[in-house]
């Protein structure tokens, strides 16, 4: 670990960005602008040395250098529905993990399968727009005898439809999946066909940002029983609603198109639903 004074501090005014703590001939190969107002930088120099540091470029707290090259590096792989990578510094018995994350779901495909088994069809909700990612960008701190000791998030990190990273290269495109499972399709639903309105609901929002879809349980539909997704409208992308979020005694009779109410976090976060 090394100390860093005022001298020192003059150095780091070769800082490519003010939430990039690599200096000009490094390469910043993981980190982010923490939601606590700091930032967190792994930080590549042309000997193949990487450096962790975190603070910020007029106060910089930590910076650990790796004794050899690509040992902070301990996790970095690529799949089909995403990617991740994680990075760890060691400071004597404190350990600072940085985990980059871009997961894909295997949700949309069941959805659309139920949409077609209770003969409901919304033009904006296909193969071709409806994606669903998490992004999981965060810095854990952990002590060899105390366990984890703090989890600070990313800015960028979004449990929702947060930004893909890494160019979008890693985003899960549904039509392959989705034209895989439709071949087991199973025997349509007799009550639904004849009146979908009483099996599949949608409400919108005032502002028409969100939809949600609420699928009441149908006693021989296999695959989402009273669920709910909440569906961002401009890009497609969804979250499967926890129970204790919606409201179901308002939403139990299907009626349609109706509207809701949401209440969000800072961070765009589902936190409450009511349907009205």
């Amino acid at each position: 670990m090394k100390y860093l004074g005022t001298a020192a501090l003059c150095v780091f005014s070769t800082m490519v960005q003010s939430n990039d703590l690599c200096m000009t001939e490094e390469r910043r190969v993981a980190g982010c602008e923490l939601r606590n107002g700091k930032s967190v930088s792994f930080c590549k120099a042309s000997d193949g040395i990487t450096t962790y540091r975190y603070g910020s470029v007029n106060k910089l707290e930590l910076e650990v250098a790796e004794q050899k090259p690509d040992t902070m590096l301990i996790l970095s792989e690529s799949y089909s529905k995403g990617a991740a990578q994680e990075y760890q510094a060691q400071n004597g018995n404190y350990q600072y993990t940085f985990i980059d994350a871009l997961n894909g779901s295997m949700e949309a495909p069941y959805l659309l399968l139920e949409m077609d088994h209770r003969g409901y069809d919304v033009p904006w909700i296909n193969e071709n727009t409806l994606t669903h990612h998490t992004v999981d960008k965060y810095l854990t701190v952990s002590h060899s005898n105390k366990g984890e000791l703090a989890r600070l998030y990313c800015q960028d990190d979004d449990h929702f439809y947060g930004q893909p990273h890494n160019q979008a290269q890693y985003i899960y495109i549904l039509r392959d999946t989705t034209d895989k499972y439709r071949t087991t399709v199973p025997a349509e639903i007799a009550e639904c066909q004849s009146d979908a309105k009483r099996c599949f609901s949608i409400y919108e929002d005032y502002k028409q940002e969100f939809a949600v879809l609420h699928f009441p349980a149908i006693g021989n539909s296999v695959y989402v029983n009273d669920t709910a997704y909440l569906i961002k409208m401009s890009s497609g992308s969804m979250v499967k609603l926890a129970p204790e979020v919606v409201n179901t005694q308002n939403r139990a009779q299907s009626k349609g198109i109706g509207t809701l109410h949401l209440t969000l976090d800072n961070q765009q976060t589902v936190i409450g639903l009511e349907t009205k």
